[in-house]
């Protein structure tokens, strides 16, 4: 069930949603993420994610999330880019790398 166009429950801006966000965009800015599964992200799921980046002031994240989003877009697709080559072979920054996970 697609719920994505009904209105969502009103909430306060509290300490903990402001560390959730935070923490939230911290594991979508380290680019693994974000590369590994933009291609399975429909259209208006990478679009809403590059608009928090963004209004986070990752512009640059942002922007990778849709090129790599764009990749598996097919023709007809809002990021459809027919033809060019994949970000990962393309200019495209790769992704930061990982701190020490131990």
């Amino acid at each position: 069930m697609n719920r994505a166009n009904e209105p969502l429950p009103e909430f306060d801006y509290t300490p903990e949603l402001h560390d959730a966000l935070r923490m939230f965009l911290g594991v979508w800015r380290d680019g693994y993420l974000a590369h590994d599964i933009g291609t399975s992200l429909a259209c208006t799921e990478a679009e809403s994610l590059a608009e928090l980046l963004t209004a986070a002031g990752l512009e640059d994240e942002a922007k990778n999330l849709i090129d790599w989003h764009a990749d598996g877009d097919d023709a007809g697709d809002m990021h459809y880019r027919g033809g060019e080559d994949s970000p990962e072979d393309a200019d495209a920054p790769e992704p930061a790398p990982r701190g020490d996970q131990s």
